[in-house]
């Protein structure tokens, strides 16, 4: 038997008391399917969950549409555990994922969100930061030793905009010095946002840690509301609360993945990283295939990279096919990011921290706790529902015909926008950058006078060329380099402390895609609504097959549920 850490009991303590507290109707039943009771024990946080999510109020058209959603996760798990599906993999790694994210779900209320403790001081000054706007720049770098790296050329008196044209593939941070604009609280990510308002003006900061990397920032202005009264105080507080919590639990969560990565120091084979790097852009090419819970190589690749060490940590060792199995769990968006080794290395650190938090809450007995236990049924019905709404999806496919329909109809709506590939001259002062023109336009080779002359072009970019970019990139130089014919120089257009000359090198004018260019875009379009009405089909179907009871009044009578503050 396994003993409790004393937070574990007490988050056991608490969950009891608010089970068993004050609710006459929590194990009344609110609908039954072919005997199965669905009580209002379990109805309520799948209700919470909606109304925390949606920002919608309590009312009996919600209640019934989530107790729908509910009966149709006991219909469905019904159907897969009766047939064939149950022993297929892809459901077996759905059921592994949202297992594996039940139980750090309930390490992580433990942990980290049962610790917050909100004064009203700390949401003033909250509120405060919300009435503050923000100006600052800063420069991405993908590991900690290359922001600090970036931080110490600064403070040696490095210039921010150099470093910015360096670091940057992004046009417009690369040509505005790394300059974010204005912002304010809630629309940066939380531990930048965190360092930036805690930053005097001028100060450079040391490397912070974001989502997708590392930032050094400086802050530049910072501009308050002069005037804030407590009726704008009272009217934004359970906005307020709900943000920081929010940001309290992302930095919490942040903190311990730092230190199980400090303690386990992953190191990584540059032979397996490659390999795994080249799966990962042929998955990106067809981005239909990371939709799922299940990537299974072809024989071939398997046979060849399959056994290639990725990365070892503490007494584990990934191969390729092993870091492939888990990168099912990585949301597609996540992975669309990796674009070299540095950002393989960071989505890998992210899952062998999973991993590590996993075993730290298992060791913590989390999954023996009743309530993960309750939780983990939820979680697995949640799984078999989902993969049974992917099967039915999967039977979907608009007719080749209507995809040309659709192609006709609208063949104008499908093109390729106008882009340009532009290379950019930097200079200090006007009359530098009107006297490089003058050189160019007399003969002298462009760039030439790039190398020779331009400010903070560096070994990534030594030629000052952005490859084909279309006009939204190019920011406010948009209109001026657009304007340029083919070989044309514009005029100094003014930066923030430098002046650019940019030469027009190629135009490619706007096209209009082929159908099989625009296929793709097309059945995106033409495809969701048709699987929803097959689900729908499929589900209603299931439901006449079953015995299904629901009590409009048990629903009715359950307390009153507001969304968390």
């Amino acid at each position: 038997m396994r003993c409790f850490p004393a937070q574990i009991i007490a988050l056991a303590g608490l969950l009891l008391l608010f089970a068993c507290g004050g609710d006459d109707t929590a194990h009344t039943a609110l609908a039954t399917v072919d005997g199965a009771t669905i009580s209002a024990d379990e109805f309520r946080p799948r209700l919470q969950e909606f109304l925390n999510s949606s920002g919608l109020e309590d009312s009996p058209q919600v209640r019934s549409r989530i107790l729908d959603n509910v009966v149709n996760e006991y219909v469905l798990e019904d159907y897969v555990d009766a047939s064939d599906l149950r022993r297929d993999p892809k459901l077996m790694a759905l059921l592994d994922y949202h297992s594996k994210k039940t139980i750090l779900a309930a390490w992580k209320q433990a942990e980290i969100k049962d610790k917050i403790d909100l004064s009203d001081a700390d949401l003033r000054a909250e509120f405060q930061k919300s009435r503050t706007r923000i100006r600052a720049r800063h420069l991405f770098a993908p590991t900690e030793k290359a922001a600090d790296s970036l931080r110490q050329l600064l403070l040696n008196g490095a210039a921010f905009e150099d470093l910015a044209r360096q670091v940057f593939r992004d046009p417009r941070l690369s040509l505005n010095g790394g300059d974010l604009g204005y912002f304010t609280a809630g629309e940066m990510d939380p531990a930048f946002e965190e360092a930036a308002f805690n930053l005097p003006p001028g100060e450079v900061s040391v490397p912070v840690q974001t989502e997708n990397g590392y930032s050094i920032i400086r802050v530049e202005d910072r501009q308050v509301a002069p005037l804030v009264t407590e009726t704008e105080y009272a009217n934004q507080k359970k906005i307020i609360r709900r943000y920081l919590r929010w940001k309290r639990e992302k930095l919490g969560e942040r903190g311990y993945i730092r230190d199980v990565l400090k303690t386990a120091d992953p190191r990584f084979d540059r032979s397996g990283l490659s390999a795994l790097l080249a799966i990962i852009k042929d998955l990106q090419a067809n981005p239909s295939s990371l939709d799922t819970l299940y990537i299974n190589l072809p024989r071939d690749v398997q046979d060849q990279y399959g056994s290639l060490s990725c990365v070892q940590f503490e007494n584990e060792k990934w191969d390729v096919q092993a870091v492939v199995a888990r990168l099912a769990q990585v949301a597609p968006k996540h992975l669309q990011l990796v674009q070299d080794e540095a950002s393989l290395k960071m989505l890998l650190q992210g899952l062998v921290a999973r991993e590590l938090l996993y075993q730290r809450a298992l060791d913590m007995g989390v999954d023996d706790l009743k309530s993960t236990r309750e939780a983990l049924a939820k979680a697995q019905r949640y799984a078999k529902s989902r993969y049974m709404r992917l099967m039915v999806y999967d039977t979907v496919a608009v007719p080749e015909a209507e995809l040309r329909e659709a192609y006709e109809k609208r063949r104008h709506e499908y093109y390729f926008p106008e882009e340009v590939r532009v290379q950019v001259l930097i200079a200090g002062d006007s009359l530098t950058a009107l006297r490089l023109r003058k050189m160019a336009l007399e003969g002298s080779d462009f760039t030439a006078l790039v190398h020779q002359h331009s400010l903070g072009i560096g070994e990534r970019n030594p030629d000052g060329i952005f490859d084909w970019s279309p006009r939204g990139k190019f920011g406010t130089f948009a209109d001026q380099i657009f304007e340029l014919k083919v070989a044309q120089i514009t005029a100094p257009v003014k930066g923030e402390g430098y002046y650019l000359l940019f030469k027009l090198l190629d135009r490619r004018p706007r096209r209009d895609k082929t159908f099989s260019e625009a296929r793709g875009q097309i059945e995106a379009e033409l495809l969701p609504p048709r699987q929803r009405d097959r689900f729908l089909e499929f589900i209603r179907r299931e439901r006449r097959q079953r015995q299904i009871v629901k009590d409009p009044d048990a629903l009715a009578k359950m307390p009153l549920i507001k969304s968390a503050a």
